[in-house]
């Protein structure tokens, strides 16, 4: 789980972002990302209804997406706010897949370092 001071979790930072931020898509994910005006970056997972109906499903892709950007969180450019929204076409995936697709949008956004 990500520490609490990486979360993005005030809905008026979340619709900032969306207003302001930029964003990069596949077919697994839309990354949107802009810049905070503080020292760290916070990072935010959604998946919405129309991904799945179902909750459980919903959560549990949620979880795999929080736990990649729990891996990647030391290599992520401080001073960004990141949203990860979910997509239909990431249910039924592996984990690696996962972390391979969300891997290549970060360092698209030139969010992620070595």
């Amino acid at each position: 789980m990500l520490e609490r001071k990486f979360r993005l979790r005030h809905e008026k930072d979340i619709k900032a972002l969306f207003a302001k931020g930029r964003s990069i898509r596949n077919s697994l994910c839309l990354l949107r990302f802009g810049r905070n005006r503080i020292e760290i970056s916070r990072l935010t997972v959604i998946a919405g209804t129309k991904v799945s109906k179902d909750a459980v499903v919903r959560n549990r892709v949620k979880r795999q997406f929080r736990e990649i950007l729990r891996f990647f969180e030391p290599r992520i450019t401080p001073g960004f706010d990141v949203a990860v929204v979910v997509n239909r076409g990431a249910l039924g995936r592996s984990y690696q897949e996962l972390k391979t697709s969300l891997e290549i949008l970060l360092k698209q956004a030139r969010i992620l370092h070595d």
